[in-house]
């Protein structure tokens, strides 16, 4: 899958991009430096995609893999706007959720390894089992920050916020997945 432009390290770039985004978003409400770094590597990326022979169906997985991590981003994006109202200072999945973010690059890291598919189908099964476990423990958290407010639809438009990032995560896993084994 390498050619001259390396697509993994620019994936790469893009997923630290993405989860630097949802921490400076729960951090300082301030995202949009991330945003635009990720925009342009999106743009690097489809630019040398366009311009670079790459086969047909590497070109397709490539591209999906970026929009599994533009997905990402818009999902942050959405709830930033969310949780501008309200305080999640305190809530204790945050960084349950940062966790996350961080077992996606290694995934990708494993994932740039194409040499060794068995070992990175192994560790990406692995990740979505602790994803899963980690899942459970941030619906109650979530549940429990949220009792306090009053407001039903800020509620819920967090909470399905939240899992609407996890969802986006595991669907990448499961690209990547599908890309490895289609690889072989």
């Amino acid at each position: 899958m390498k050619k001259s432009y390396d697509y993994f390290k620019t994936l790469k770039e893009m997923s630290v991009a993405v989860g630097s985004a949802f921490k400076n978003m729960v951090r300082t409400n301030e995202f949009n430096a991330e945003l635009i770094r990720f925009s342009g590597l999106k743009w690097e990326l489809s630019n040398n995609l366009f311009n670079e022979f790459v086969a047909p169906i590497e070109r397709n997985d490539i591209y999906n893999l970026s929009h599994c991590l533009s997905n990402e981003m818009y999902f942050i994006s959405k709830l930033n706007n969310v949780v501008a109202l309200v305080d999640i200072k305190d809530f204790t999945f945050i960084e349950s959720v940062c966790n996350a973010f961080n077992m996606q690059n290694n995934v990708i890291d494993y994932f740039s390894d194409l040499k060794n598919p068995t070992r990175t189908l192994k560790y990406i099964n692995e990740t979505k089992a602790t994803l899963n476990g980690v899942n459970t423990s941030v619906v109650l958290s979530i549940k429990n920050c949220l009792k306090s407010t009053e407001q039903p639809l800020l509620k819920y438009a967090v909470i399905s916020g939240f899992f609407d990032i996890y969802k986006s995560i595991d669907e990448t896993f499961s690209e990547i997945q599908r890309v490895v084994i289609n690889n072989n």
